[in-house]
């Protein structure tokens, strides 16, 4: 008996936290460097506010980013790359299914 029910709390927990994912959004846009041509291979670093749990993504050949499943909250949004000053925004309000967007220039 305590082992179905242990059995049965798991489920319970591994529901919650497949239902928490499938209700996380997308924070995605492109980075730029100084003369505005796309950015390849730059950070972007999405970092809940509350929780400090950080999610790092690189930028693809066109210089795009997409960092998925982000849980719903506050976070700040930093490019980087070695040799660049970084460029951040912060109080970036990320709400369930409704995906932000933000672009980056590297300078």
């Amino acid at each position: 008996m305590f082992s179905m029910a242990r059995n049965l709390s798991f489920v319970v927990l591994v529901a919650s936290a497949l239902c928490a994912a499938a209700q996380g959004t997308v924070v995605s846009g492109t980075v730029r460097d100084p003369a505005g041509a796309p950015f390849q291979g730059a950070f972007v670093r999405a970092q809940n506010a509350q929780t400090r749990i950080t999610t790092l993504v690189l930028t693809d050949g066109q210089g795009r980013y997409r960092a998925e499943n982000l849980p719903p909250g506050e976070y700040q949004v930093r490019a980087t790359a070695i040799g660049y000053e970084d460029h951040s925004r912060s109080g970036v309000q990320v709400a369930a299914g409704k995906p932000v967007s933000l672009d980056f220039s590297l300078q």
